[in-house]
């Protein structure tokens, strides 16, 4: 798109032209057998440079849209990576709970052994059939992993079958306590709305140049004519003759003239509606994730501060409760399957609220987790002046 610039910035081609005469056109000095011209057409004045603005801008917003795809894809990357992140986790979440269950397995397996009828095998098969759904659950989670790798992979452009090495935990940024800030930032940053200020830039040169189009364009030309040395007038004298061309097109067609400048506005109009349709709806959007990010978060630190916690605590006090016949087999089994729910749930957050964070930056269109929580938030404004 740059490399169109000089393009049309530069004059068309001079025209070099041969002119051969079937019959020689006779003239006092001798016979004209060959005319050769040259001609060069020179836009109105300001042409060249408005066509330039128009390719120049238009080239700007190409490369911002470059950079909006840069984004998106940046956001795959992320979103694919942090829910390889939470299948990982949950794998292992699963992993530990299931010794966990073997031990009560042992527990309720020892208690009807020792039973004197025999009483509580109902016991040992419903466990057993619990841990025959965590292995199920872990033929389920080892396949989303490996659609997870492969989204990944694409993301990256990787090589297939190659290996990715996830972090131990993850680094928690910033979230921003208020939108505004946020919103701030867009006019800065998301390219988006770079393309739509380059196009609108684009058009008013567009408009300028149908503008233009009601002056006529020169042409300026020069003309050597071959003159023979014998001719009918006993005074030839074969001396080539020259001459000057100066032309000028005739723009009286005011139809086609008027067109061509409403249509340069009417999309300049529709540019700038786009413009404020876009603002409008990345703001909404940013809006949005920001409110998810919030609950995504605070959710998390609920999950990880108390609820978990709480609900280890007392799966370990069941174990021991069942033990000793406080608590029945279900109760048990319930309490098992609340504190598989609850990490499960943590990590699912976890992983949420970094795919929501990843959206939000492609949104704004920059990093907003390693920006400090609490900054001065300028009003953004959209182009019609309004806040």
């Amino acid at each position: 798109m740059e490399a169109r610039v000089p393009q049309v910035r530069a004059l068309d081609d001079p025209m070099l032209m041969t002119t051969t005469f079937l019959e020689p056109i006779q003239t006092a000095a001798g016979p004209q057998d060959v005319m050769l011209s040259i001609s060069q057409k020179l836009p109105w004045f300001g042409k060249r440079a408005l066509r330039g603005d128009v390719a120049y801008h238009e080239a700007q917003a190409t490369f911002a849209r470059m950079a909006a795809a840069e984004l998106v894809v940046v956001e795959q990357v992320k979103l694919a990576y942090y829910e390889l992140y939470f299948l990982k986790r949950a794998i292992e979440v699963n992993e530990e709970l299931e010794t966990r269950l073997r031990d009560v397995i042992a527990i309720a397996t020892t208690k009807y052994e020792t039973a004197g009828e025999k009483t509580g095998l109902e016991t040992v098969l419903q466990a057993q059939v619990e841990l025959a759904q965590i292995k199920t659950v872990f033929v389920q989670l080892e396949q989303a992993k490996e659609k997870a790798k492969a989204r990944l992979a694409k993301a990256l452009h990787a090589p297939p079958g190659v290996s990715f090495e996830l972090a131990p935990s993850i680094v928690e940024g910033n979230v921003p306590k208020s939108a505004d800030l946020l919103v701030a930032m867009i006019e800065h940053c998301q390219p988006k709305l770079d393309a739509l200020r380059s196009e609108l830039n684009r058009d008013e040169a567009a408009i300028a140049l149908a503008n233009k189009n009601y002056f006529p364009d020169v042409a300026l030309g020069f003309n050597w004519h071959a003159i023979g040395s014998t001719g009918l007038s006993p005074i030839a004298n074969g001396d080539d003759a020259y001459s000057l061309l100066v032309g000028v097109n005739l723009p009286i067609y005011q139809q086609k003239l008027d067109a061509g400048l409403e249509e340069a506005q009417f999309k300049a109009a529709r540019t700038a509606q786009m413009y404020d349709a876009t603002w409008d709806e990345v703001r909404a959007e940013v809006q949005m994730l920001h409110a998810q990010a919030i609950e995504h978060d605070s959710i998390v630190k609920i999950l990880n501060d108390d609820i978990v916690p709480r609900s280890k605590q007392t799966l370990d006090l069941s174990i021991e409760a069942y033990r000793v016949d406080r608590i029945t087999f279900q109760q048990l089994i319930d309490n098992y399957k609340t504190l598989l729910r609850h990490r499960l749930d943590y990590y699912r957050r976890l992983s949420q609220r970094e795919q929501t964070l990843a959206t939000l930056e492609r949104t704004v269109g920059c990093a907003i987790t390693t920006w400090p929580v609490e900054l001065e938030v300028v009003p953004a404004s959209s182009p019609n002046g309004s806040q």
